[in-house]
């Protein structure tokens, strides 16, 4: 056994306590000038902080513990070999803390998203899939005004509607609704909004605002963003998104058929208004779009023309417009895609057709 002078710091403050350090072969014991035990140490716990190096002092530690002591006369770093076998296994500095920290990290990074991209999505599907069509389309109704309500300029929802332009939108619907098979009735209304956008709410609710109509240079624009939001209400993508955003005891009143607790249709509205559909889900509408299209014998070039003059719209006003809801994020795959599988070339409507439900809300023909 040997002694040794050091100096010793507990580690929860920042004094310094003159020690000796005696190093036997059962412990390592410290030890203040009055005699007092400071700390234990068994042997093979005993641990180098660093490796000393051009003399410095040897630091020494417990194990993972944060005391330690520091011997400035290195002169007895053979005994502490000898006496203790992992003293130069150096404790476990920054990077062996922190790899364990990382590699769990990488973990939980891996299983949210995993949770985030697969497995939500899944559950979502299917728990949309599980609400019956009767109850979505309940639920949609009882949230479109305040949809509509919260794109127009006042406070109250703004429904375009004039004789003839009612009649071209019903026509122009019925022509695209007859190629697909939806689980409920679908709506198709016109709201006054200076947002160039459509979009559809659960159960079949679409609303197209009325600066779409004034920005399509066509009625071919017009059948081809429709055919898109279709192609969404047959999939259920609506509903997708709210299942997945949606707390559970919401999801399951929604499922007994509860719609009257304002949270639920709250729930939908809040969602809505900040949707955004995955990739996935914008290829499959693409898809279906296509298909409406061709089947009703509509030339599908002017759903590509609408998203790509939509892309290089230079105007600010306009851009700011689409910031507030994009739910159609334009690429050039999907354009590509859906120029290569158009096979109709055939008008939406007239001419007359076309200038009534430009003018459904009450506006002049220029």
């Amino acid at each position: 056994m040997s002694d040794v002078a050091a100096r010793y710091f507990d580690g929860e403050s920042a004094r310094q306590i003159d020690v000796v350090v005696q190093i036997g072969p059962q412990n390592v014991v410290v030890r203040d000038d009055a005699e007092n035990v400071l700390a234990v140490w068994p042997p093979d716990e005993v641990r180098l902080v660093v490796k000393p190096v051009g003399g410095r002092p040897l630091q020494l530690a417990h194990g993972k513990g944060v005391a330690r002591v520091v011997i400035a006369d290195t002169s007895c770093q053979a005994a502490l070999e000898r006496l203790c076998p992992n003293l130069n296994k150096l404790r476990p500095g920054f990077r062996e803390v922190w790899r364990p920290i990382a590699l769990w990290t990488s973990v939980a990074a891996a299983s949210a998203a995993f949770l985030f991209l697969v497995a939500i999505p899944f559950a979502a599907k299917q728990a949309a899939q599980s609400i019956p069509p009767e109850i979505e389309a309940r639920l949609g109704e009882a949230a479109v005004d305040q949809i509509a309500r919260f794109f127009t300029v006042g406070d109250e929802a703004v429904y375009c509607s004039s004789p003839q332009g009612d009649v071209a939108l019903s026509t122009l619907s019925q022509r695209l609704v007859s190629q697909v098979d939806l689980p409920y009735p679908l709506t198709i209304r016109v709201i006054e909004s200076p947002i160039v956008n459509a979009f559809t709410l659960p159960g079949g609710q679409i609303l197209v605002f009325s600066e779409l109509l004034e920005f399509a240079d066509g009625p071919e624009e017009v059948a081809g963003v429709l055919a898109h939001e279709i192609g969404h209400a047959v999939r259920r993508h609506p509903m997708e998104i709210f299942a997945a955003n949606a707390g559970s005891a919401t999801l399951i009143g929604l499922l007994l058929g509860d719609i009257s607790g304002g949270s639920v249709v709250g729930a939908l509205v809040q969602f809505t208004v900040r949707a955004a559909y995955t990739r996935d889900a914008e290829r499959e509408a693409d898809a279906d779009a296509v298909d409406i299209l061709n089947g009703a014998g509509i030339d599908g070039a002017g759903f590509v023309d609408f998203f790509d003059r939509l892309l290089g719209e230079e105007d600010s006003r306009l851009r700011d417009a689409l910031a507030v809801i994009n739910t159609h994020p334009p690429t050039d795959e999907r354009s590509e895609f859906v120029r290569k599988s158009i096979t109709a070339s055939g008008a939406a409507m007239s001419d007359a057709q076309w200038q009534a439900l430009k003018n459904i809300c009450g506006d002049e023909e220029d």
